[in-house]
């Protein structure tokens, strides 16, 4: 019985080895497309996650080693912010509050100032036009009354 088995497997050795070779040809060709349907995923994936981080993932000009390095740069400037935001303490949140307040209130101050005096300087230029002559011949104090408007100052006026 064992010996009509042998031989009877002998004699299809061919068929079988057919069998196998087309076999683990089919278990190939079912991993490759599995693998290019997972490769087409996490292109799919990165095209998304890096539009969203506001970088190309594929960008036109660059080759497929080149995929992703910019996005990668954009991610990790993105998540240095983040991780800078959760660490930095209340008190560096509020010392940073002050600061731009003290900024905003000093530009305040110092329009307030330069508005004072733009207003001064055209009330002498009106009075100094008013002291005009008739003959429209005009003074020194005239011409330190245009200087002052333009906001020039000479030693003298």
């Amino acid at each position: 019985m064992i010996a009509a088995l042998l031989r009877l497997a002998w004699e299809g050795r061919k068929f079988a080895i057919l069998l196998i070779v087309g076999g683990v040809a089919a278990v190939f060709y079912v991993l490759w497309t599995q693998a290019q349907a997972d490769r087409d995923g996490l292109i799919r994936w990165g095209d998304q996650t890096c539009e969203a981080a506001g970088a190309a993932f594929r960008p036109h000009e660059a080759k497929k080693r080149a995929w992703g390095a910019a996005c990668l740069i954009e991610v990790r400037r993105i998540a240095k912010v983040e991780r800078d935001l959760h660490t930095a303490t209340a008190a560096d949140l509020i010392a940073a509050l002050d600061e731009r307040m003290g900024k905003e209130a000093a530009d305040a101050a110092l329009a307030a100032a330069m508005s004072r005096r733009t207003a001064e300087a055209v009330a002498r230029m009106e009075a100094a036009d008013a002291a005009v002559q008739n003959d429209n011949t005009v003074g020194a104090g005239w011409a330190c009354a245009v200087n002052d408007l333009g906001g020039l100052r000479a030693p003298g006026c």
